[in-house]
């Protein structure tokens, strides 16, 4: 038995209020990140920078489905996930659209 992965059904405004809500994360995160790397806290600024790739892409993800108005609820992550872990599949959606250098 194949079990389908639940979807959500949204109207493309309510798609982009969360994409929107998503790129605000990304900006307080990379804020909170720069601040780190000032007092000598590297390892908590990459840990806050893969958090902002991960809503980054995340808001990539959904834009992809703005047609179909059907959200795969892994993006949100509620189960059941896809095979990959559904973090790794949002920061690999991240890093498609950012420049080499953010990918270092």
């Amino acid at each position: 038995m194949t079990s389908k992965i639940p979807e959500l059904n949204l109207t493309e405004k309510e798609i982009m209020d969360i994409c929107d809500r998503c790129y605000e994360n990304v900006g307080g995160l990379l804020k909170s990140a720069k601040l780190l790397l000032g007092q000598d806290g590297q390892q908590y600024a990459l840990g806050l920078y893969m958090y902002a790739v991960e809503e980054f892409g995340k808001a990539q993800l959904l834009k992809t489905h703005t047609m179909s108005h059907i959200i795969p609820n892994w993006i949100f992550g509620r189960k059941p996930f896809l095979p990959t872990s559904p973090h790794e599949a949002k920061i690999a959606e991240g890093f498609k659209y950012l420049p080499e250098e953010c990918q270092i």
